[in-house]
């Protein structure tokens, strides 16, 4: 898609070999560390941060990056948008999953009077 929208080999092939890379060295260091770190802390917040940041944060980022620049009409290319959507995607995401979580633990404990997000 990258290539397609900047009509350049190159930036097709930069975008290919990142998401590469991403996808096969660093997210999985990056699953792997946040695993560790969530069997030593248990909280639903911040396995909803990092199942949001790093599952959803990502792909969808990247997408809507490499879009951003055709659809507004930003003066940079669609492989920058798509590296800066890499970049703050998982935060977009991270913010939302945490906004969702919360109202359905605030709708849940309104109703059964009991709070779920210390279990």
């Amino acid at each position: 898609m990258v290539g397609l929208l900047d009509w350049s080999v190159l930036h097709a092939l930069s975008w290919l070999t990142a998401g590469v890379v991403f996808g096969s060295v660093i997210l999985p260091f990056l699953y792997r560390r946040s695993a560790a770190f969530l069997d030593r802390h248990e909280n639903l917040f911040v396995g909803v941060i990092f199942g949001w940041a790093l599952g959803l944060g990502p792909p969808v980022g990247g997408f809507f990056g490499a879009l951003v620049p055709v659809i507004v009409g930003l003066p940079v290319t669609s492989l920058e948008g798509a590296v800066l959507g890499l970049l703050v995607g998982p935060l977009a995401a991270a913010v939302e999953g945490l906004m969702i979580t919360s109202a359905i633990c605030l709708v849940v404990w309104g109703v059964t009077g009991q709070r779920r997000d210390r279990e």
